[in-house]
């Protein structure tokens, strides 16, 4: 048989197939030395910086949720007190509407009874005003009447003097009111 790959313009393709054993294992090892010095000083701190992102990144959310979880008690808190000023403030404005009313008819009622102390205290002062009016007109007649018994008895009276002194008297009379 000819070797064929024994000519010399033909180079050996099986050498260049099939690397040779110490190359191979200075391959696989410088490449087993180079996995171990990345998974050292690369993949190590650098899974290490992800566990302490993913430590940090939970932290936050487990911060978060306990955030919203007193966010949201806060704001029921928030609700029920609203809701009790809102019912304290209609309570404080029921009352202030019913003690207006109170004092509105306590202020009616003094106002009722003054008026009706004013109103007894013109009658009574016009009643006596009355009388102390009737007591002059009295006085007036009986003055009238003594100055015409006077006159009377002055002269000697005759019909027409007598028709005189009860017109004089009447006049008097009229001038008196």
């Amino acid at each position: 048989m000819i070797n064929l790959l024994a000519t010399p313009g033909i180079p050996e393709i099986t050498h260049g197939l099939f690397p040779n054993l110490p190359n191979f294992i200075a391959h696989v090892l410088s490449t087993i030395v180079l996995i171990l010095l990345l998974a050292k000083l690369v993949y190590k701190p650098f899974r290490n910086s992800i566990d302490e992102r993913r430590k940090k990144i939970n932290s936050l959310l487990d911060e978060a949720a306990d955030k919203t979880t007193k966010a949201n008690r806060d704001k029921k808190e928030a609700e029920i007190l609203l809701k009790n000023a809102k019912n304290d403030s209609l309570n404080i404005i029921k009352s202030a509407y019913t003690e207006a009313d109170t004092n509105k008819m306590a202020i009616l009622d003094r106002a009722r009874r003054e008026a009706n102390n004013i109103q007894n205290h013109a009658k009574i002062s016009i009643e006596h005003e009355r009388d102390a009016l009737k007591e002059e007109i009295r006085q007036n007649v009986i003055g009238v009447a003594f100055s015409a018994a006077e006159k009377v008895l002055e002269k000697n009276i005759t019909k027409e003097d007598n028709q005189k002194i009860i017109e004089s008297f009447i006049d008097d009379l009229d001038r008196v009111d």
